[in-house]
């Protein structure tokens, strides 16, 4: 990242407990660490938000004509614009840039496709699912690149019709607090016993499937979910303590802690599009299980790593039973992703927002 010290506007709705957050607030540290100004405009900026309707700790923003958003940026003066998810704030920006000539990037991190198919009812699902690709395909047909983290995220955005070009987006892992190691913490010690554990960490949401980890048959294994989100009442009724303990969200180091506690990580969603959750158990040295979907399906392509399977309860099995040893996964994920690269890579993928 040597050379001119740039001004980046960043527009991000995920204020939220998630990996998109995680994933820009790894950049912007960064960035600023070697000298750019980063102005990161989310729905706290904006005096007319709401709560997203099933989902209260998802926060979204009505900015019209972003006279908000737009006064902000000029304000600024930057040399960038980029605009990282697709919600009102980022549609009402991509609109306002484009009426001035501006020019911008997006991301595409999420599958809101699937999303929108499973919160609907019978009858609405394909159509939900069409006229989501149909709307996100309008949003990045507008941009001027799409920042993707994999082929097979690039592909999906061609199936949905968006016809911009794609732009690299790289992922890192913090090895400051995931790495393999003796647990050190108090309170994560008397945690669970003796019994390996069987992790499922991540937001607590119908989308993520977590009911596909507690019905799965783990002998031995005491289960526990890590997050929080508002489907963690409901399960908590449907498996109650102490058959699967609920330690709620953890952070930082005493997360790296959690994780390094247990023995395997069960990714049940059926929607990631990358999958940050693997690489960040996989650096602590825990073999993953996950379904043979999105994401999991490259990341988990080499056996050390863990598995996937179109049977979630085979590809636990064969997981906990994974070739290779911790130190072999903490060392090739810890140099394939790396939060100082990706850094340089988002800034080497802007465009200039005027000409």
């Amino acid at each position: 990242m040597d050379g001119e010290n740039r001004r980046i506007v960043i527009i991000n709705e995920a204020t939220n407990i998630c990996g998109v957050r995680d994933h820009y607030e790894n950049i912007i540290r960064r960035l600023r660490n070697h000298g750019h100004e980063i102005r990161e405009i989310t729905p706290d900026d904006i005096p007319l938000k709401f709560r997203a309707p099933g989902q209260p700790d998802v926060m979204l923003a009505f900015d019209f004509n972003a006279k908000m958003a737009g006064r902000i940026i000029e304000s600024f003066n930057p040399h960038h614009v980029h605009i990282a998810t697709e919600g009102p704030l980022g549609w009402s920006t991509l609109f306002w840039a484009r009426s001035r000539r501006g020019h911008v990037t997006t991301a595409y991190h999420t599958d809101w496709t699937d999303y929108a198919e499973k919160r609907l009812p019978e009858g609405f699902k394909v159509a939900g699912r069409l006229a989501m690709a149909r709307l996100l395909s309008s949003f990045h047909n507008r941009s001027d690149g799409v920042m993707v983290a994999s082929k097979m995220m690039e592909a999906a955005l061609r199936h949905m019709g968006v016809n911009t070009p794609t732009l690299p987006q790289v992922k890192g892992v913090d090895t400051d607090i995931f790495y393999p190691g003796e647990v050190t913490d108090d309170e994560v010690l008397a945690a669970f016993g003796n019994k390996p554990v069987a992790l499922y960490f991540g937001r607590v949401t119908r989308e993520k499937n977590i009911e596909a980890f507690l019905k799965l048959d783990t002998p031995g294994f005491q289960k526990v979910v890590m997050g929080e989100g508002p489907d963690r009442e409901r399960l908590t009724n449907i498996c109650p303590p102490p058959g699967v303990i609920y330690v709620g969200f953890k952070r930082g180091r005493k997360l790296g802690e959690y994780l390094r506690r247990a023995s395997v990580v069960v990714g049940p969603s059926q929607n990631e599009t990358f999958g940050q959750y693997i690489i960040q158990a996989n650096a602590c040295g825990l073999p993953v299980a996950a379904y043979d979907t999105g994401g999991h399906t490259f990341l988990l392509k080499n056996p050390i790593f863990g598995s996937t399977a179109p049977d979630l309860q085979d590809a636990f099995f064969r997981a906990v039973n994974a070739p290779g040893t911790s130190e072999e996964r903490f060392r090739e994920r810890a140099a394939e992703f790396s939060w100082d690269r990706a850094a340089k890579t988002f800034v080497e993928s802007l465009v200039p927002f005027r000409n």
